[in-house]
């Protein structure tokens, strides 16, 4: 608001000063400005604005929704230096959650400049930057050195604060697809974003994509925002066949600085017994390899797809599973015991650990002469190296170990050398067949005699024919 007055206009009208005062005072309280920006003034000012949506109208966005005109406050590889979503009328734009630490995103960016070159004006590919410490004048000079690389010319969102509060995420790429009525059509991973998918999209207005589901390790795997994670005590789902959109993967819960449960995402559940045993054998002292795993099972097809007739794709939509716990604080000691309880009470089948004779392979020494006293030096373990294994001052316990992991050994191999002492051992390339590693050990002394012991296994058998044998028992 402009006022002008003059010393005539004030002394002919004094009731003007009483009207001037009074909106003065009403501007103080109101906090309304006494003058108006100028142009130059506003604009600056929204130049250095990046959150250009007040905090009351950013909300997650889910399918379906109606995107608002949000404002691209900082732009590179474009022709001007912002932009609103309405810029790109009669547009799709996919916008490409990206890092300049992810691998798998700049990969990504060949297939969505071929695409943004395919699709021309029907499309708009904005790549996203959400990152902190991905600066400006990081992301000027990252695209400076790539930019004869395709893809590295796409227009790109940086250092930005509202889209990624729209459509927040945990992984990425994560693409989200808008159409040109700004309706929220897909939230898909990187891998979908396709010609075919595309032009289907385009086509069909009820066609839909699997949407992403992001794992988040301080919650639930399937949650609501209403959810009071917080006051969550104990919780578990078990998920039979794979979960569109869900990419595989497993791993701990925690809350605060501490574990609170486990998550696998569409994994076998020979994976998710296998992970049980590992964990609690050891727990318990057994030690535990794939040797130690006793398989009773009718249809092993249902556990291996390479067994199965169908093809992996198929195998995957009808035998992977989806497991997720939460549980109590205060028994967070026994999280692997949880797990197992669950998974025999939901998979199909039971696992448990016994004491059972089994065929076996004893290591012994087969003289008293010492060829593995160490020479000392610092611990060094590289048997796996193919070109050159060995190992130095290190216990045989980790020989035997690695032993057991050689495919080519068919049964488990028991140590029997009351050998006490590290040991340096060296041993030569093409080892492949048993008669190899037989033939190596024989340089230091050792030999692997076929026996029977009782150790302790992992048993995982079929729920089904574990409740007929506890009904033949009763009877």
């Amino acid at each position: 608001m402009f006022i002008r007055m003059t010393n005539k206009t004030i002394l002919r009208k004094p009731m003007v000063i009483l009207k001037i005062l009074l909106w003065v005072l009403i501007c103080i309280l109101t906090g309304i400005p006494l003058f108006s920006q100028q142009p130059n003034e506003v604009q600056e000012k929204n130049n250095q604005e990046n959150t250009v949506m007040p905090d009351v109208a950013i909300k997650k966005l889910k399918i379906g929704d109606k995107v608002p005109d949000i404002e691209f406050a900082k732009l590179l590889n474009y022709n001007q230096r912002n932009a609103k979503l309405s810029d790109f009328k009669n547009k799709w734009v996919l916008l490409d959650f990206w890092a300049t630490n992810c691998t798998a995103c700049l990969q990504g960016f060949p297939k969505m400049a071929e695409l943004q070159k395919k699709f021309n004006t029907k499309i708009q590919v904005l790549l996203v930057n959400t990152t902190k410490s991905d600066s400006e004048k990081k992301l000027l000079d990252f695209f400076a050195k790539r930019k004869n690389k395709p893809g590295f010319g796409l227009p790109t969102v940086i250092e930005d604060s509202t889209l990624s509060r729209f459509f927040p995420h945990e992984t990425i790429p994560h693409c989200v697809w808008i159409s040109p009525d700004r309706i929220l059509r897909a939230i898909t991973f990187g891998m979908d974003v396709t010609a075919e998918n595309i032009n289907r999209m385009m086509a069909d207005e009820d066609f839909r994509l699997p949407v992403k589901i992001d794992v988040y390790s301080e919650h639930p795997l399937f949650f609501s925002d209403e959810l009071p994670v917080d006051r969550l005590n104990q919780y578990s789902i078990f998920l039979k066949g794979k979960i569109e959109g869900l990419v595989e993967t497993s791993g701990k819960l925690h809350r605060g600085n501490g574990i609170t449960g486990i998550m696998y995402g569409n994994k076998p559940v020979l994976y998710m017994y296998h992970c049980a045993a590992e964990e609690l054998m050891n727990k318990y002292g057994y030690g535990f390899n794939e040797k130690k795993l006793v398989l009773e099972i009718n249809d092993s097809s249902l556990l291996y797809p390479e067994k199965s007739r169908l093809t992996r794709d198929a195998w995957a939509k009808e035998n992977l599973c989806t497991y997720d716990m939460i549980m109590p604080d205060t028994e967070i000691g026994k999280l692997h015991e949880y797990v197992l309880q669950d998974l025999n009470r939901s998979s199909g089948y039971i696992g448990s650990i016994e004491k059972r004779k089994i065929p076996c392979l004893i290591l012994r020494r087969s003289a008293t002469i010492d060829k593995l006293q160490s020479a000392g030096g610092k611990p060094e373990y590289k048997l796996y190296d193919s070109t050159n294994p060995f190992m130095k001052n290190m216990p045989l316990s980790k020989l035997v170990a690695w032993l057991n992991r050689q495919k080519s050994i068919p049964v488990l191999i028991i140590d029997e050398t009351n050998y006490t002492g590290n040991a340096d051992i060296k041993f030569g390339t093409g080892l492949k067949s048993f008669s190899d590693f037989r033939n190596m050990l024989k340089q230091y002394e050792l030999e692997l005699v076929e026996t029977e012991r009782e150790t302790e296994v992992f048993v995982l058998r079929e729920k089904k024919k574990e409740e007929a044998t506890a009904k033949l028992k009763e009877e």
